[in-house]
């Protein structure tokens, strides 16, 4: 576990969130993005742990799909890092809308076949 994700405390929840976000967005403006990614990556798989926790899960899917589309402007980075999300967390009613993400071409086509499997796996 990284030290910055150490500090964001060990109550899960939306104060979990919080911490995260905070931490991420303090490495982000010291320009070390590669410890935000990691802080970020990171932060889900610890709050899947014991899948009580889902939408502390998907609340850090969408703000690191969203801090992800900031530092590389690419739509399609950040549809990358929501669909993940919907790999993990099934049936993600959140990470599903998410579709207002300016996107086009292959990237919309993706997360639309992605939508589509979901609806007909259910």
């Amino acid at each position: 576990m990284s030290v910055a994700l150490s500090r964001c405390g060990e109550e899960l929840g939306f104060g979990f969130v919080v911490n995260v976000t905070k931490q991420a967005n303090m490495e982000k403006c010291l320009g070390n993005f590669e410890a935000t990614v990691t802080t970020y990556r990171e932060a889900p798989n610890k709050t899947l742990v014991g899948k009580e926790n889902l939408e502390t899960t998907e609340l850090l899917y969408v703000h690191f799909s969203r801090l992800k589309y900031m530092i590389t402007n690419s739509a399609y980075d950040a549809v990358q890092i929501l669909i993940e999300g919907n790999e993990k967390v099934h049936h993600c009613k959140l990470l599903l809308e998410l579709d207002t993400v300016p996107v086009t071409g292959a990237v919309s086509w993706k997360l639309g076949h992605l939508k589509m499997k979901k609806w007909q796996n259910s």
